[in-house]
């Protein structure tokens, strides 16, 4: 018979659940990270290995806050990950692998980053490029939809449809717009014949012969 052992009793760390009270370059603020090792204090990894390498500790780039991603405000807002506003569940996005089935940045964040990395556009330039079209759209002229912003518009012969060099962007126009030039491949001859298409007027189909011709 197999001789029975007593039942090892978990017991916390000194550190479990607390967090480095290394400095940090934001005043005020401690590290924040997870601690590591309490003695001679609370220290994370990399305030410890300062001490234990240099004998001092510098302040890391900024305090280490892990966001709650589940948590809610008393109104029910959740707070993004990125740009640290408290705001409605409406304005995430999905994700079935977070916990509270949200993504933990805001739609306008993503956004922003999206502008960034396709097209090499910060906010600041795209506000100041539809300031210089006159806050609307470059085709039909008309102002873009409340809390949506226009669609980036670039040479397509320069760069493809996945990123952009950010040297090629041509203006900014409402997705039907754009979408339009996509259809047309961007040719100017294509839409040269639109517009004679769209002046020339309706057929009289009296004028049609039994052959599908035009008299």
């Amino acid at each position: 018979m197999k001789k029975l052992v007593p039942l090892r009793i978990h017991r916390p760390s000194q550190t479990e659940g607390k967090i480095c009270a290394g400095p940090s370059k934001v005043e005020g603020n401690e590290c924040g990270r997870p601690a590591y090792q309490s003695t001679p204090m609370l220290l994370c990894i990399a305030h410890a290995s300062q001490l234990r390498q240099k004998n001092e500790m510098v302040p890391l780039p900024e305090p280490w806050l892990k966001l709650n991603r589940a948590a809610r405000d008393d109104k029910g807002n959740k707070q993004c990950t990125r740009c640290k506003r408290w705001l409605p569940e409406s304005a995430f996005g999905s994700s079935k692998s977070a916990p509270d089935e949200l993504k933990g940045h805001c739609r306008q964040c993503e956004a922003d980053r999206l502008l960034l990395n396709k097209y090499g556009l910060t906010v600041e330039q795209y506000e100041a490029l539809l300031a210089m079209q006159g806050g609307v759209c470059a085709i039909c002229q008309k102002p873009p939809l409340e809390g949506v912003r226009l669609c980036v518009d670039h040479d397509h012969g320069c760069c493809d449809e996945t990123y952009t060099c950010g040297q090629c962007v041509r203006g900014l126009l409402h997705a039907d717009c754009n979408a339009a030039l996509g259809y047309f491949n961007d040719s100017v001859d294509f839409l040269r014949a639109a517009i004679e298409y769209l002046t020339r007027g309706t057929i009289d189909l009296r004028d049609i012969d039994t052959q599908g011709e035009i008299a």
